[in-house]
């Protein structure tokens, strides 16, 4: 009876050491079975699902039931693009405790997931051995990024297969990132971070793309698809055009941040020449030439969210307009550019809600600069408040029309001339035209000329109804009238001025015709 006690317990160590091999084991082989085909008795079902060589991982993904998880055992080097089949589902991760790699050791993807399959990433690196070029991943299926990274992929084909360094999302393809880091990826042509084919969706949950590059058009993302951003970050990303994105579908932010993006040209944060609707999230720190914040040729809908401290050295520090855009709400706060510091508007732009505020044009036009004889700018309400410029610190119109239905422009500062707005047109290249049937210009200051407002020759004023009150300046604290100034309706009072006119200031060549309102209680006069 003692010696078959012991044998039992002798059988019972042999099979529990048989079991408990570890990543150490430098003798464990998971496989066994025929090489040929057929079914396999894989012992890394009873592992966990662990593999440590390329050939473990391939046979792993390509002859596993419907759904598997596959944990790297090390890091692994690609001889070819790891294929995810179609009809399954795989989910890749490292073993618990570590981040082990996927690398890339050839010009291949390292990647590919095929229409129909699923991938899930969680905790490990897909990256790219150096002198090597390819995508990380090419996705035809579904792929979900939970964590990890996705980095150091580069392409150089200036067609479309250089397009999507880290990601390329192709047709009929979902890509889910809820986490992790797609980083330092390029590409010679668009979409260095990612790629979104026109028949993809991407959706952005969480995680960060950032310090992307593509030569031409979007550093971190370039959208022709469905593209839906919750949270997350796109961040510190590069390009010619559109560092942050360059969206050519449609786009909604709902959340997250494009931040601190760098367009060698236009374009910062954003280049929109689709559509896009702003529910929320922040677009700041970017710069370009033009645009630093965002560049719309397309049809952008702003209902929340702010869009702040970026700078433009030439025109719309936070946005510039070609196209159409309403501002629901939202705030565009504190960007800077030389003209048109929070906004460059040459299309149609509808302000019915929201603020406008602290930007500065050092130049000229410190909220918003409208510019152009097809530039409308139409305010029904929201603020326009505490901007700053040499010329026009709330507002500056050159050939341009802006429509004023209500809302406020109110505490903006001028260094020369027009504190609340300033306006000039000429013959060659169109009238300014200033319609003003309700709203307030108030409290604002102008170091020499026309606090309120400020109309150089070719200029034309309308005031329909409204409020001009309260502002400053060294001449003409209300109103300083190079051009045309007709008065309906409305009221321009209690302005003061160092010189004479606090109402009106009327130059010798200018056009003033009252046919009703109120001019009183200016100060030293109301002029005219």
């Amino acid at each position: 009876m003692k010696k078959l006690l012991m044998l039992v317990i002798l059988l019972f160590i042999f099979v529990i050491s048989a079991c408990g091999r570890n990543l150490e084991d430098e003798d464990y082989q998971p496989y066994q079975g025929f090489q040929g085909g057929g079914l396999y008795n894989i012992e890394i079902e009873s592992q966990q699902g662990r593999v440590f060589t390329y050939a473990e991982l391939v046979l792993a993904v390509s002859d596993t039931s419907f759904e598997t998880v596959v944990q790297l055992a090390a890091d692994i080097y690609l001889e070819s693009a790891l294929r995810i089949p179609r009809n399954r589902i795989v989910t890749l991760t490292s073993a618990e405790g570590y981040d082990f790699s996927l690398i890339a050791n050839g010009d291949f993807d390292a990647i590919f997931v095929e229409a129909n399959a699923e991938l899930t990433i969680k905790s490990i690196r897909v990256l790219r051995a150096e002198e090597t070029e390819g995508r990380g991943i090419y996705n035809a299926g579904t792929l979900i990024l939970e964590s990890g990274y996705i980095a150091y992929h580069r392409t150089t084909s200036t067609g479309t297969l250089g397009w999507g360094g880290g990601v390329f999302n192709g047709d009929g393809g979902n890509f889910t990132m809820r986490g992790g880091t797609i980083s330092d990826n390029s590409t010679a042509n668009r979409g260095g971070g990612v790629y979104n084919h026109p028949n993809a969706t991407l959706v952005i949950e969480g995680g960060k793309i950032y310090n992307n590059t593509a030569d031409n058009l979007g550093g971190g993302v370039y959208n022709l698809g469905e593209f839906n951003m919750y949270y997350g970050a796109i961040l510190n990303n590069s390009a010619n055009f559109s560092g942050g994105v360059n969206n050519d579908g449609n786009f909604v932010i709902r959340g997250g941040e494009i931040s601190n993006n760098e367009a060698n040209r236009n374009n910062g944060g954003v280049g929109n020449n689709g559509s896009f609707v702003m529910y929320d999230g922040l677009i700041s720190n970017n710069s370009a030439i033009w645009g630093a914040g965002v560049n719309n040729t397309g049809k952008f809908d702003m209902f929340s969210g702010i869009i702040n401290n970026n700078n433009a050295s030439s025109g719309g520090g936070g946005i510039n307009n070609n196209a159409t855009f309403i501002m629901h709400s939202g705030t565009i706060l504190n960007n800077n550019a030389a003209w048109g510091g929070g906004v460059r508007n040459q299309g149609t732009f509808t302000m019915s809600s929201g603020l406008i505020v602290g930007n500065e044009g050092i130049s000229g036009s410190g909220g918003i600069e409208n510019r152009g004889s097809y530039a409308v700018f139409t305010m029904e309400g929201g603020e326009i408040v505490h901007n700053r410029s040499a010329w026009g610190g709330g507002v500056g119109i050159y050939h341009a029309m802006f429509i004023m239905h209500g809302g406020t422009i109110y505490r903006n500062i001028a260094t020369t001339n027009g504190g609340g707005l300033h306006m000039q047109g000429n013959e060659e290249e169109g009238f300014g035209r200033f319609y003003m049937y309700g709203g307030e210009i108030l409290f604002n200051t102008a170091d020499t000329n026309g606090g309120g407002v400020h109309l150089a020759a070719s200029a034309i004023f309308n005031m329909n109804n409204g409020r001009i009150v309260n502002n400053n300046a060294l001449s003409g604290g209300g109103v300083q009238n190079w051009g045309e100034f007709n008065m309906y309706n409305g009221t321009i009072s209690q302005n003061t001025t160092q010189w004479n006119n606090g109402g009106v200031s009327n130059a010798n060549d200018a056009v003033f015709e009252w046919h009703g309102g109120t001019i009183s209680n200016n100060t030293p006069g109301d002029g005219v």
